[in-house]
């Protein structure tokens, strides 16, 4: 697949949903693998919500145009605008915090 063609999926399941996140993670990142148990955890909470995994070792191309320049990386996206970023050190209790508020106004 073509960068332009997985950069446009991407942006697709973005405008698809009224409610994402993407959790940008690496094989060889150890706190990746903690971060997504607990995304895992939280996503049970919010039925509405979308949750993507993308590999920046699969896809590198896609952290550059995301602006994903370390792991883990979270953002939401809500009707199609990021309205959250988190990386590295991610507090899930303002992650929760944000996804309850958003997740009530959809």
């Amino acid at each position: 697949m073509k960068k332009t063609d997985i950069s446009e999926s991407v942006r697709s399941l973005i405008n698809e949903d009224a409610l994402c996140l993407f959790v940008f993670s690496s094989e060889h990142c150890s706190v990746c693998y903690s971060v997504k148990e607990n995304i895992k955890i939280l996503s049970n909470k919010f039925s509405r919500l979308k949750v993507h995994e993308i590999s920046i070792d699969e896809i590198p191309s896609v952290s550059g145009d995301f602006m994903v320049f370390t792991v883990p990386t979270l953002l939401i996206f809500h009707n199609g605008k990021e309205v959250y970023r988190a990386s590295r050190f991610i507090s899930f209790k303002e992650l929760e915090e944000k996804l309850t508020f958003f997740h009530q106004i959809i």
